[in-house]
């Protein structure tokens, strides 16, 4: 006989002592399921996109973001928050660390550094210049 969780409504296996989704403890089918067993598994345990926005803000706000970012990764209820903290620490490293090799590059190689950079502002200027001789000159055409 199936068994069926009591929170979530998912579907157990017949050996299943625990919920795969919730942790529950899984009981034998009862004669009337719950409400949450009659919608499909992806209607049951929705994180709406505005509630990840909302986490996406909160977890970007330094220091304080960061630790409630890395408390979600171990203690959050849903799955997906779980996942989309670990997501976003993981993304968080990443950014630091590009951070950091920039920063060693510019201050072993700043003088170099500085003069591409220069380079590459000079060379956007005059393709801006010329963005706008282009349009000066379709304006007088038509």
């Amino acid at each position: 006989m199936a068994k069926y969780c009591i929170r979530c409504g998912n579907a157990g296996g017949d050996d299943a002592l625990f919920c795969t989704e919730c942790g529950q403890r899984l009981e034998q089918t009862p004669a009337v399921l719950p409400a949450a067993a009659a919608l499909p598994a992806k209607e049951r345990c929705r994180t709406s996109t505005a509630a990840f926005f909302g986490l996406l803000v909160l977890f970007s706000v330094p220091a304080v973001g960061w630790i409630i970012c890395a408390v979600s990764c171990f203690a959050a209820k849903r799955r997906t928050v779980k996942r989309f903290a670990r997501a976003f620490l993981l993304w968080t490293f990443v950014a630091l660390a590009f951070l950091a090799v920039c920063v060693a590059a510019l201050a072993l190689h700043g003088d170099a550094a500085r003069a591409a950079a220069d380079r590459l502002f000079d060379a956007l200027s005059g393709v801006k210049a010329q963005l706008y001789a282009l349009l000066e000159r379709l304006k007088s055409a038509g």
